[in-house]
């Protein structure tokens, strides 16, 4: 997909890993669904990814989308992330 939108943790875990555009638009009826969500991009330094269900916001978002990810940038901030958890599985399985 050239644009991922939704309101999915694994769909943002796996746009990220695959390094896709995405939108995250939270589900009005689970709002509890975006924590997990908004912890992950804020490691990743991509909480402006998520818009409101408001008509000015989606579309700001939509015009977000068509600025490509830096996903050097995205990999640069969850590196010591995975290495500290590598480390942690390391250890619990010794």
């Amino acid at each position: 997909a050239r644009l991922v939108v939704t309101d999915s943790f694994h769909a943002v875990a796996f746009s990220i890993i695959f390094h896709r555009d995405f939108i995250v638009i939270p589900n009005i009826v689970f709002p509890e669904r975006i924590t997990r969500i908004t912890n992950l991009l804020k490691l990743a330094g991509l909480t402006d990814r998520i818009a409101d269900n408001t008509a000015n916001d989606l579309a700001k978002a939509i015009a977000l989308s068509e600025q490509p990810i830096e996903y050097e940038q995205v990999h640069n901030n969850l590196e010591p992330v995975r290495n500290k958890s590598l480390k942690y599985l390391e250890k619990i399985l010794r």
